[in-house]
C-alpha cells in the first residue's frame, strides 16, 4: 500500500508495532496486507449501501463526500469522514495545502453541484464531468486516507446516474503500466489539461449497469 508523506510524520500517527507502516486504527491491525484487506472488504460494502442510498437526482456535496467516506472507513480509522489536519504529498504532489483546505473544499462544491445529478447526460457530457470531478478531489485529497478510491467510488456513482455500469479502469489487466498511465493523467488534470484523464474515462466506461 502506498503511503502518504505528510513531512511531519510522528509515532503517534501509526498504529504501535507496526514500524511505521500502518495508520492508527479501531482495530489495532498493524500488517499492512491485513489492512488493505479490511479497507477493500469495507469499500465493498460500502458500495452495496451506495447502491441503495442514492438516486439518479441526487446532487452530490461536500457533506456527502464526507458522510461516503466515514460509511467507509468509520468501523476502522477515527478520522474517517473528518477533512485532514496535516499536509500529505505523494510522488512529488502536494495535494491542497491545510491551511486553505476549507477553501478549497467549498470551491470544490460549488463544482460538485454544477455537475451532479447526472441523469440524462449525454456521454460525452457524463466523460467530461466524471473527468472534471475525479481530478479536482484528488488534488484537493480532503482525507488522511482513502482518496483515490473514493473518487472511483463517486465516478462510478456519477457513472450510474447517467444510466451506464460501472467503470473499469483495467488496473488488474494492465498492471503497473496502467496505474502508471492513470497517475500521468491525473497529474495532468492537475495543470488543467483533463484530455488524457477524458480517454481513460471513455475507455473505462461500461454499458452494462450492473
Amino acid at each position: 500500500m502506498d503511503r502518504y508523506s505528510t513531512g511531519g510524520e510522528s509515532d503517534d500517527d501509526f498504529q504501535s508495532g507496526s514500524n511505521g507502516l500502518v495508520l492508527k486504527n479501531k482495530l489495532g491491525i498493524i500488517d499492512q496486507h491485513e489492512i488493505g484487506l479490511v479497507e477493500t472488504q469495507a469499500l465493498d460494502t460500502a458500495y452495496r449501501w451506495s447502491f441503495d442510498e442514492y438516486e439518479t437526482t441526487t446532487q452530490f456535496s461536500m457533506q456527502e463526500i464526507k458522510r461516503m467516506h466515514a460509511m467507509w472507513l468509520g468501523s476502522i480509522y477515527d478520522f474517517a469522514g473528518e477533512l485532514r489536519t496535516v499536509n500529505i504529498s505523494k510522488a512529488g504532489t502536494l495535494f491542497a495545502p491545510v491551511e486553505y483546505l476549507e477553501t478549497s473544499c467549498r470551491h470544490f462544491e460549488s463544482l460538485l453541484l454544477s455537475l451532479t445529478p447526472c441523469e440524462g447526460v449525454s456521454e460525452g457530457d457524463l466523460i467530461e464531468r466524471i473527468s472534471v470531478v475525479h481530478g479536482e478531489l484528488l488534488l484537493l485529497h480532503p482525507f488522511r486516507e482513502g482518496n483515490g478510491r473514493l473518487s472511483r467510488w463517486l465516478a462510478d456513482l456519477m457513472s450510474l446516474q447517467a444510466g451506464n455500469g460501472l467503470l473499469d479502469w483495467k488496473f488488474d489487466e494492465n498492471g503497473l503500466e496502467g496505474k502508471e498511465t492513470y497517475f500521468a493523467a491525473l497529474r495532468q488534470s492537475f495543470v488543467g489539461n483533463f484530455s488524457p484523464l477524458q480517454a481513460l474515462v471513455r475507455g473505462a466506461m461500461s454499458t452494462d449497469p450492473s
